[in-house]
């Protein structure tokens, strides 16, 4: 997915397209990561199957993947990402540190970034 936005040279016309698809998988992906994080969270100990942590964990690994890719892009790239800012607040309500650590760090980059543009 990520790799569509690394590209230098996107088709005329399809560019809004990548964006779009980039844009709707990445909130898919942070909104089910959020919501399996919250139900494992809530449930009781005992009620907390292996399968159901595997998941989670199996989630976790995939938002730490997206979030290095995004963290990877060039600035040319990753601020032609208006929209990446304001998702990735979602997942600072997360319960993992380390998510929330990646999110800060990628989110500081964003903001060193259009602070210098201007």
């Amino acid at each position: 997915m990520l790799s569509l936005a690394a590209k230098d040279h996107v088709e005329e016309g399809q560019e809004q397209t990548v964006q779009q698809l980039l844009k709707e998988e990445t909130k898919s992906l942070l909104a089910t990561f959020l919501e399996k994080e919250t139900a494992l969270s809530s449930s009781p100990t005992s009620e907390k199957a292996a399968w159901h942590v595997t998941e989670v964990s199996h989630f976790t690994n995939l938002v730490f993947d997206l979030l290095d890719g995004f963290n990877q892009l060039d600035d040319d790239r990753l601020f032609a990402l208006p929209w990446l800012c304001p998702m990735l607040s979602s997942l600072t309500l997360s319960n993992n540190k380390m998510v929330r650590s990646c999110v800060h760090n990628l989110v500081s980059r964003l903001f060193e970034g259009r602070v210098l543009q201007k």
